[in-house]
């Protein structure tokens, strides 16, 4: 997982790079209910943090959720901490040290959600940071769904996922693209594709900054067609519309 932030100018930057191919998404239906929280973390003179995730009232997947903020919470303040530290007051003051969480919920299908988390922070250095994190939930059985519950053949999906992947994302950067970094970036390995967003028919892939380009491209994403994964056998509980 990735903890960061980028400033105002930054974050608009890798907002407009997203692909263009993910511009739109739709629900199934009516989302799920859920609260609103927030953890708040907050000492004078210290790096802070702000993240919101949802509360679906369900056991097992509330304790996930928390327990990814924590997390995220508590990686970012123990680097931030120990970086503010080390510097003097004036460079202290050059940059807003904070973390800042915040997420979208989309539905492939009536039981199963996909959380999205949108995380700024900043830890000292040049520039802040900035990454999409992805949970997938099936609320009928109260768990957490890995990329292996997702498709019947997990192995076949990456290897499908990396074949349609790498030639978009080369399309999309264009003469920036970098050959090399796109293809290990893509390479058919769970860690490559571990932020994979459910939407009704298609799937959402989040690349980090400098995962398969320079950090002035972003965090590209892109989208791909359930009908091109089909040799890989989507599990139809997870993306049936009915």
């Amino acid at each position: 997982m990735h903890y960061s932030k980028l400033s105002t100018v930054c974050f608009i930057a890798v907002c407009s790079l997203v692909l263009s191919c993910s511009t739109t998404v739709v629900s199934a239906q009516q989302l799920p209910e859920y609260q609103n929280s927030t953890l708040q973390i907050e000492k004078a003179k210290q790096p802070s943090v702000s993240m919101s995730y949802p509360v679906f009232g369900k056991k097992n997947i509330d304790k996930a959720i928390k327990f990814f903020v924590d997390n995220q919470a508590a990686a970012y303040l123990q680097i931030a901490n120990e970086n503010f530290e080390a510097m003097d007051e004036e460079s202290r003051k050059l940059a807003q040290w904070d973390m800042n969480g915040s997420f979208k919920v989309t539905q492939p299908s009536k039981d199963i959600v996909s959380i999205v988390f949108t995380i700024e922070s900043y830890s000292g250095g040049a520039h802040g940071n900035y990454s999409e994190e992805v949970l997938n939930f099936d609320l009928k059985t109260d768990r957490e769904l890995q990329f292996q519950d997702l498709f019947e053949k997990p192995s076949v999906a990456l290897k499908l996922l990396s074949q349609y992947c790498a030639p978009a994302l080369k399309e999309e950067i264009g003469e920036q693209a970098d050959t090399d970094m796109i293809a290990y970036g893509t390479y058919p390995t769970l860690a490559n594709f571990s932020e994979i967003q459910l939407i009704p028919g298609k799937v959402i892939i989040h690349f980090q900054p400098y995962q398969v380009a320079p950090w002035v491209e972003g965090a590209p994403q892109v989208i791909v067609p359930l009908e091109k994964l089909l040799e890989a056998k989507p599990e139809t509980q997870i993306f049936s519309s009915n």
